[in-house]
């Protein structure tokens, strides 16, 4: 059976992975790449670095060229935290529509990805995932040893500003996708003559974190719930019960068995899923309906749509990206309560166990906050997905408010759409950079 999964990275970013069989399934990344990024070998691909003072190191950056090479630049930040964006094969995995294709994209590395791994990483890492499985809460024990280097405001708009001195060039456009929303806003701040999209984005800065938390969590349960009734019928499952309750179901079977599967794993494989539910529910409701009675390889499949969402491999082990969307996310906001606890294998059990690293944040300020945001000369457009269990819909309505004199488009997509496919969904957008580009 094939299904689409999704990677850690995504939890805020641009979408599902592709449909893969499952010994096809990518693998996390266990440190930061010690090889040329997988962009960076492609010959047409210009890779560099810069010394970012304010970031405490070099940061390496791509510009992949458009159908009309050195015409635009578009700064593309795809997503994240804990994103490796040199990674990426080719410039289609970004999920632009064909109404960008001309310009150049410009991607830039989160600063972790060109430090050496933080010591006490590996363990401390190894007790984040076995508390996210077994459900054991640890508040504040991996970032105390464990925080790779993340962005602020501050350090981003530098090195920004360094590569584009670098290269001798100014952005035509700014692309926020998801989590990306926040740098792309931060680069607009100051570039106010390039256009801006923000699609899907995530909460504001000035949103408090428990309040991100809870209205993520609230937009997952009611994806899971929708797929659920649309499934049920042609799966022959009863179709008065719910997502949630057919979730809470197979990990108490899963808690009275010897079966391979952690209980926890069911939860997170509920949680990937949602990033393409049109796509994976079938698989999903199917999958957990007969748990534990699963052959081999759809056992198989469960484990590995878990650890692709844990960025666990080899077992136990987590990748350092994990570490950086943790960090990442509690320094993106400020305002992060001591979290209530959540049953055992919930699909939201990951997020909570984020948000118990971020406590000590409770009277901080987002890492993002820009204050007063000026009125901007370029076009600036957000596109916001009603149905999005990701980044739910209420988040771009608010980004409208923050952005002056910006468009507002809406969609209605049953998963966390690229950019590429909002722009489809959209139509007919009042967003001119998306208007069909003029041969």
């Amino acid at each position: 059976m094939r299904y689409k999964a999704a990677a850690l990275a995504l939890l805020l970013s641009l979408g599902a992975c592709a449909a893969d069989p499952p010994s096809a399934a990518h693998r996390a990344v266990p440190t930061p790449s010690a090889v040329r990024p997988v962009l960076c070998r492609a010959t047409e691909v210009r890779c560099a670095d810069v010394l970012v003072p304010e970031a405490a190191g070099r940061i390496s950056y791509a510009v992949v060229p458009g159908t009309k090479p050195g015409r635009g630049l578009i700064l593309v930040e795809m997503g994240g935290p804990g994103v490796r964006a040199l990674q990426q094969p080719d410039r289609d995995s970004l999920g632009l529509p064909p109404a960008l294709a001309a310009d150049d994209v410009l991607l830039i590395s989160e600063p972790w990805v060109d430090r050496p791994v933080p010591a006490g990483c590996g363990a401390a890492l190894r007790e984040f995932g076995m508390g996210v499985s077994r459900n054991r809460p640890a508040p504040g024990s991996l970032l105390s040893r464990c925080s790779p280097a993340t962005w602020t405001r501050a350090s981003y708009v530098a090195a920004l500003d360094g590569i584009l001195r670098h290269e001798g060039r100014s952005l035509t456009g700014i692309v926020g996708q998801s989590f990306g929303a926040l740098p792309a806003n931060a680069a607009a701040v100051t570039h106010p003559g390039a256009w801006l999209i923000l699609n899907a984005p995530v909460a504001p800065a000035t949103t408090p974190g428990t309040a991100v938390l809870g209205e993520r969590v609230a937009a997952l349960h009611a994806a899971l719930d929708r797929s659920y009734a649309r499934a049920c019928v042609r799966l022959g499952l009863d179709c008065g019960d719910s997502g949630a309750r057919m979730v809470g179901a197979a990990v108490r079977r899963a808690s009275g068995t010897a079966a391979g599967t952690a209980a926890g794993d069911i939860g997170l494989a509920a949680l990937g899923s949602s990033y393409d539910l049109r796509t994976n529910e079938r698989w999903l409701w199917s999958t957990l309906s007969r748990f534990p009675a699963l052959d081999e390889g759809t056992g198989l499949q469960l484990g590995r749509m878990a650890d692709q969402i844990l960025q666990r491999y080899g077992g136990r082990e987590i990748a350092l990206d994990m570490a950086a969307f943790v960090a990442g996310t509690c320094l993106s906001y400020g305002g992060w309560d001591p979290q209530a606890r959540v049953p055992d294998g919930a699909p939201e059990t990951l997020l909570v166990h984020v948000a118990d690293q971020c406590e000590g944040r409770r009277a901080a300020a987002s890492g993002w906050d820009t204050g007063t945001t000026p009125i901007r000369r370029g076009a600036t457009c957000v596109l916001g997905n009603a149905l999005d269990p990701v980044t739910p819909g209420v988040w771009a309505a608010r980004w409208r408010k923050v952005l002056s004199r910006s468009t507002f488009t809406a969609y209605r997509f049953d998963g966390h759409a690229s950019l590429a496919t909002a722009a489809k969904l959209a139509g007919r957008s009042a967003c001119g950079p998306l208007a069909p580009a003029i041969p």
